[in-house]
């Protein structure tokens, strides 16, 4: 595209900025393209078409919504270690017992995404 290395790590740092991606603190590399992660992630996502990782169940539900895909969302229960999945077809949530936690309220998410 012509644009010098520096140019495009300023438009990565304006789009952190603008909470359209998160760059890692330490580096600025790429970390997140919400609801997508480029790092491992305790949340796994599942389709036929392959593997996601993301932060949280929301993200985790949000990769589903923008693939438009049927899948699951994997990941461990924080407390107890447990295996908790959610499945998603005909974009519905399939039956479960599980509720869903958020510590921080969601005007609040993306004042320190990596807590939240």
């Amino acid at each position: 595209m012509g644009i010098p290395l520096d140019g495009v790590q300023d438009a990565l740092v304006r789009l952190d900025e603008e909470g359209v991606i998160a760059l890692y603190p330490e580096t600025g590399a790429l970390w997140l393209a919400h609801p997508f992660s480029a790092a491992d992630e305790p949340f796994k996502v599942r389709t036929d078409e392959g593997t996601w990782d993301a932060v949280c169940v929301w993200d985790g539900l949000g990769v589903l919504a923008v693939l438009g895909s049927d899948g699951d969302v994997a990941t461990k229960c924080p407390d107890c270690d447990e295996s908790l999945e959610l499945s998603v077809r005909s974009n519905a949530i399939a039956p479960s017992d599980y509720v869903v936690h958020f510590g921080v309220p969601a005007r609040r998410w993306y004042e320190d995404i990596a807590h939240t």
